[in-house]
């Protein structure tokens, strides 16, 4: 059964199956699992919405710019979906080693291995691969993260990256994840001196305590090395953000170590993790319960973001807070990570020191998600025709048993698909951890924050920064 709207030229219909409701004590959550609309309406409202008779124009326009309901036969907008898949973002893992040892991390190092740095054969052969990808496929831009191990350990490798790709007729920016300890100031004027380069610094407290997982070789603190180097890229006017695992150790200060950041102008774009119970933090037996974790970044924002974004000219970014308000503020799905299904093997590819290309990062060094290697002439065309893309491809949140019922499933599309694997070795189950964490702020915000204009506009700001990564 369908619903008319006739409104002088125009006809506005609901169709009911594509509308899904949720009562909220007394009114409904409804959104539209086509356009990814939504709205909450009372209980007159939602009566109007499937019986016309008395209903205005402004009320059919209103539900029509909403996303739910349609004007001639057609919605406002559609969920996004690329026929041509393009790979824009490319993980360059330089090493398989590192210059300290975290005690959570997820790559499951192992320390007494042979150290394997990417070497010049497999660069440059990395080098020419994108220079063919990018002309073939006629890219404008391309985001380039070198990660590791610690990657500054390959700095000439960077340097090359950099050098070897300066002159294509595509917008390439790099992003360096590291610990920071080696940016001495010959690497610091390289990166001010080629401003496309992002600099992203993990360190996860202001205090020893809360920093007590990042530990160099000999288990002694790091904090005040790292501290020294972060004053060095201050001063050098380089901007970079701050990477935060939230753990056991910093989660009731998270207010506080963001505040002092802040404060002392050091940065004002920040990612917090959760600890993930992975890699050398399931062997340690670390993690951090899902509920203080979103409890603290709930806090964070209401106690202090919201007074410094609504109050100053700044532009604070939290990672997560703004991912999720993307989500709910914007038809498209522009973060790789959530789009639905995710971008691992369409987006985004994941390449080892030693040529091997996986997915994503999460992947690496897993023989099942194993594409080929670049060494051996693989071309990142044949990639998202592989049968492990396609594969990863068919994991569309719909799909997903445990996730068929769930109200919020298009915006959380099931979370991190290497998560889903490394804990259950199945890519077809939910994201348990991302799951909860989605859905506790997704509700938040739809629940709580909807009759809060002052905290609505805030969320509106900081989306933007994710619409379209």
């Amino acid at each position: 059964m369908k619903s008319l709207y006739s409104i002088e030229n125009s006809y506005y219909r609901s169709v009911p199956e594509d509308l899904k409701l949720m009562a909220i004590e007394e009114k409904w959550f409804i959104y539209n699992s086509v356009t990814l609309g939504w709205g909450i309406l009372d209980k007159n409202e939602l009566e109007i919405l499937f019986n016309p008779a008395g209903s205005d124009e402004k009320y059919c326009t209103d539900l029509y710019n909403a996303g739910l309901i349609q004007c001639n036969g057609q919605y406002i907008f559609l969920q996004e979906k690329e026929l041509d898949e393009v790979i824009t973002y490319f993980e360059i893992n330089l090493t398989n080693t590192c210059n300290i040892r975290c005690k959570y991390c997820v790559s499951n190092f192992n320390y007494s291995q042979k150290a394997i740095n990417m070497d010049n054969k497999t660069s440059t052969n990395i080098i020419n691969a994108l220079k063919t990808y990018i002309e073939e496929k006629n890219i404008d831009s391309v985001t380039i993260e070198f990660s590791g191990g610690e990657p500054l350990l390959n700095f000439n490798i960077i340097q090359k990256f950099v050098t070897g790709l300066a002159n294509i007729k595509c917008n390439i920016s790099y992003v360096i994840q590291t610990n920071g300890l080696l940016l001495d100031m010959s690497k610091i004027q390289f990166i001010k001196n080629n401003n496309m380069i992002q600099l992203a610094i993990s360190v996860d407290g202001i205090t020893e305590k809360q920093n007590s997982n990042r530990v160099d070789k000999n288990n002694k603190p790091i904090l005040n090395k790292v501290n020294e180097i972060i004053k060095k890229i201050k001063s050098s006017q380089i901007p970079f953000s701050i990477v935060i695992v939230v753990s056991e150790q910093n989660v009731d200060n998270i207010e506080q170590i963001i505040q002092y950041f802040i404060e002392n102008n050091i940065t004002e774009t920040f990612s917090l993790l959760p600890l993930l119970p992975f890699g050398i933090a399931s062997e340690n037996q670390i993690t951090i319960e899902i509920k203080k974790y979103v409890e603290a970044l709930i806090k964070l924002h209401e106690n202090y973001l919201l007074q410094k974004n609504t109050e100053t000219e700044q532009s604070i970014v939290e990672r997560n807070m703004g991912v999720i308000s993307s989500y709910i503020f914007s038809p498209g799905r522009g973060y790789i990570c959530n789009q639905n299904p995710c971008g691992a093997g369409r987006k985004i590819v994941s390449i080892g020191p030693t040529g091997k290309i996986y997915p994503c990062y999460g992947f690496q060094e897993i023989d099942e998600f194993l594409l080929g290697n670049i060494n051996d002439g693989y071309n990142f065309s044949a990639i998202t025709d592989s049968p492990i893309a396609q594969k990863l491809y068919l994991r569309n949140v719909e799909e997903i048993e445990s996730c068929k019922e769930c109200p919020y499933k298009l915006w959380c599309n099931g979370g991190c698909v290497t998560n889903s694997y490394l804990r259950h070795k199945d890519i077809m189950q939910r994201d348990e951890i991302y799951c909860n964490i989605n859905k506790s702020l997704i509700e938040k915000i739809l629940f709580e924050y909807s009759d809060n204009d002052k905290m609505i506009n805030y969320l509106r700001k900081i989306k933007k920064s994710w619409d379209t990564l």
